[in-house]
């Protein structure tokens, strides 16, 4: 009987042990706000929270509101360090209405996210209605941060007296569009800010940039050197020297001729696909036959 009765005991305690870490699992990853919900902020959005885990969001938004992009805000934590650089890719569809939605990356955001203290990076998104944009941005932070933020509200380009950050996000969105600030009011859901729509995120991935390219190389047939390159965040191109002919390739493999036998330098340095980032220089010795 006591061992019939240990037996239980062992069931029992394994199956609290899977639905604690089911419910560990499940647990939110991202803050959502809908401004108008509670009455606190009547101009905002209104809505609820869907899917939610670390690589995805959902907004469900009932009316989008007017009351600029934090009307509807969606954030988690993540530590920004001045100089450093990072990579930002991730998915993002609205399904009923054509959005245009900011992201930010700052210190303070939790509890005001119209802020400017310590800004590290910001940009919009374009989102045409029912059509998923991939979105892939490599930066260097300009300042420290502790969260992003995703501003999803109803926007108009009138928040200047209310939202202190409104000078510097519609500076970047004047400088991204080549478009007026006051256009948004025509622009963000055609203008119609009682809007219905959900605006998703997925395959969202937050990584420091590399800062070198891991690669091999080995000598292949006469004067040939085989370059293999490993795959690394934020990188497009790869830019490739061998003694002094220099290639670029977007692929994992290339065979380089080089000018002359014996032992030559290998360097290869990665780049970003808008080229403004590119990696150190990475460097080996090949025996060239």
């Amino acid at each position: 009987m006591r061992g019939f009765t240990k037996k239980i005991a062992s069931v029992v305690l394994a199956l609290t042990l899977v639905i604690g870490l089911a419910t560990s699992a499940s647990a939110a990853v991202w803050d959502g706000y809908f401004g108008a919900n509670d009455g606190s902020f009547w101009e905002g959005a209104t809505g609820t929270m869907g899917t939610n885990t670390a690589k995805a969001f959902t907004a469900r938004m009932t009316s989008v509101g007017w009351g600029g992009v934090w009307g509807c805000q969606v954030k988690r934590p993540y530590s920004f360090v001045k100089g450093k650089t990072y990579v930002l890719s991730f998915n993002a569809k609205s399904t009923k209405a054509n959005k245009y939605i900011y992201v930010k990356m700052a210190k303070g955001l939790k509890n005001a996210p119209y802020t400017t203290t310590n800004f590290a990076k910001g940009f919009w998104v374009k989102l045409p209605k029912g059509k998923t944009v991939k979105v892939n941005e490599v930066f260097k932070a300009a300042d420290l941060g502790d969260m992003i933020s995703f501003g999803l509200g109803g926007e108009a380009g009138d928040r200047d007296g209310s939202d202190e950050d409104a000078a510097v996000r519609y500076g970047i969105f004047e400088k991204q569009f080549k478009l007026k600030r006051n256009q948004l009011g025509t622009l963000d859901c055609d203008g119609d800010f009682s809007s219905v729509t959900d605006i998703s995120v997925t395959d969202f991935s937050l990584t420091t940039a590399a800062t070198k390219v891991k690669f091999s190389a080995k000598a292949k047939g006469k004067k040939k050197v085989k370059v293999t390159l490993k795959k690394a965040a934020g990188i497009k191109t790869f830019e490739i020297k061998v003694g002094k002919v220099k290639k670029k390739t977007t692929k994992t493999k290339i065979t380089i001729k080089a000018k002359k036998k014996g032992k030559q330098k290998v360097q290869v340095r990665g780049i970003s696909a808008d080229k403004a980032y590119k990696t150190k220089w990475a460097s080996k010795k090949v025996k060239v036959k």
